[in-house]
């Protein structure tokens, strides 16, 4: 992680509070409100407000939800992280997506 951090912005139906993480122990204090009626076109809209612009925007979603029709030009790159496999089809052809797995299994 860079010394400016990594800016947080939870998105629901609507953008939650933006928040910046600065070091590890930050992430325990991030608020990830849900209530269904995802719209990642609300939080991508958030974060081209965000300054300094960001280069890269990372997406972790599980691929059900509205995006915009063409590529955000503030960003040099979308990343979207799926947790659905089968979501990879809604994924705009703009962005690069990664499927990830959430283990089911306890150590």
């Amino acid at each position: 992680m860079s010394a400016g951090g990594v800016t947080v912005i939870p998105c629901d139906a609507s953008p939650g509070l933006v928040e910046r993480i600065r070091s590890r122990s930050d992430f325990d204090h991030v608020q990830l409100p849900g209530g269904g009626g995802t719209d990642m076109g609300s939080g991508i809209q958030a974060a081209q407000q965000v300054r300094p612009s960001p280069h890269i925007l990372v997406v972790f979603t599980d691929g059900y939800t509205p995006w915009p029709e063409q590529q955000p030009r503030e960003f040099a790159s979308v990343i979207v992280f799926l947790s659905e496999g089968t979501a990879q089809d809604n994924v705009p052809a703009w962005a690069r997506y990664i499927e990830f797995e959430q283990s089911t299994s306890s150590l």
